[in-house]
């Protein structure tokens, strides 16, 4: 469940102050950062090229595509992500790790990394999607289109019910 991210005792007041809301929140931004990085520019980290969310985990921690096994634990990965991009707070990373550990054993597994990864891109390819079906869904002359019938009240403007 998302929202068993929420701060323990004995970590710092700013994170012990966020909600699971917030705490989901701030580390889907982080994720989103990550996949924008690696969409818009050529990225490589310790001199590896980065182009996916498997090359990340390799590069982060320093692992061989051919280690399947390999896991991350939180210092690692809050280094990797301030390489990658320095405006990332120790505890964004902190709270992406914990969301990203769904098993919550402290290690960040390359399975649960690629497939936490990929979740994520479809979420917000599916935003996306969203957000240009709505672009379609515009005001047009203060009429909300929303469906064919509001469509064709807006472009029938002297209601006789037909279209010149």
């Amino acid at each position: 469940d998302d929202t068993e991210i929420a701060a323990g005792a004995g970590e710092d007041s700013e994170r012990a102050d966020m909600t699971a809301v917030e705490l989901l929140h701030q580390a889907r931004i982080v994720i989103f950062r990550i996949h924008h990085l690696m969409d818009h520019g050529r990225v490589s980290m310790r001199g590896r090229p980065v182009v996916d969310a498997e090359s990340f985990f390799d590069a982060v921690g320093g692992f061989s595509s051919q280690d399947k096994d390999a896991a991350l634990s939180l210092e690692a990965f809050q280094a990797g992500l301030v390489m990658f991009h320095p405006s990332i707070s120790p505890n964004a990373a902190a709270t992406c790790f914990k969301y990203l550990d769904k098993n919550g054993d402290g290690q960040l597994r390359r399975l649960e990394f690629v497939d936490r990864m990929a979740v994520e891109r479809q979420a917000v390819e599916l935003g996306q999607q969203l957000l240009r079906y709505m672009d379609l869904k515009r005001l047009v002359d203060g009429a909300l289109v929303c469906d064919p019938e509001s469509m064709f009240r807006v472009v029938d403007t002297d209601g006789d019910g037909g279209v010149v």
